[in-house]
Formats: C-alpha cells, sequence, structure tokens
C-alpha cells in the first residue's frame, strides 16, 4: 500500500509541477505539444495544473486501492477501469475542442507549440 501511495505521489508531481511552471511535461514537449488555460491562452497556472494532474491520478488510486489484496476486488478494480478508462478518452469526441475529461473539468487545453 505504501508503494501504491508512492507512485501516485510521484505520478502527480511529475505531471502538475511542470505543467504549471512550462505548461509541458518531457513527453508533451517530445510530442510538441503543451497545456494552456482555457480562458487565457496561457500557462495553466498552479490551480489548473492541480486539478488537471488529480483525475487520473484519482482513477489511478481507486483502482490501485479496491485492486489491493483480496482477489475479488481485484476484478472489480478491473471493471472499474475497464469503464471509466474508455469513457475518459471518449470524452475527447465530445466537444469541438477534444478535450478531456481531465481539461474540461480542470479548464485546460492542449496545444500544438
Amino acid at each position: 500500500m505504501v508503494f501504491v501511495l508512492a507512485w501516485t505521489a510521484l505520478n502527480f508531481l511529475a505531471e502538475a509541477i511542470p505543467t504549471a511552471l512550462w505548461g509541458k511535461t518531457f513527453g508533451k514537449q517530445c510530442m510538441g505539444i503543451r497545456v494552456v488555460s482555457l480562458e487565457s491562452n496561457s500557462l495553466p497556472g498552479w490551480g489548473k495544473a492541480i486539478g488537471r494532474a488529480l483525475v487520473p491520478v484519482l482513477l489511478f488510486a481507486l483502482i490501485a486501492v479496491v485492486t489491493t489484496g483480496v482477489l475479488l476486488f481485484y476484478f472489480i478494480g478491473i471493471f472499474v477501469a475497464s469503464v471509466t478508462t474508455p469513457l475518459i478518452l471518449l470524452a475527447t469526441t465530445w466537444n469541438k475542442l477534444g478535450c478531456g475529461l481531465h481539461d474540461r473539468l480542470s479548464g485546460t487545453l492542449v496545444v500544438v507549440s
């Protein structure tokens, strides 16, 4: 359980800090994309970057906690992941800007650098 919490915190920090400071992570830099605030088209800032990073991290933490220990919980976690992950990805098709669920909830947008 400690490993799950540490891994979740590390993933959160690896996404939130570079997004707040530079608008991109190393992976986004390699892909030539960045995250901007939907209202101002500038850096998202700490609040939006934290909000954006929380959605997938909390989903991972929920699945990890549910699947830790008991075999039945493992299958429940797999079911939860198999239902929620496609919904998060499909959310990009539900609006004209192609925002993912984490972008829509935090007021951010991914654009080409």
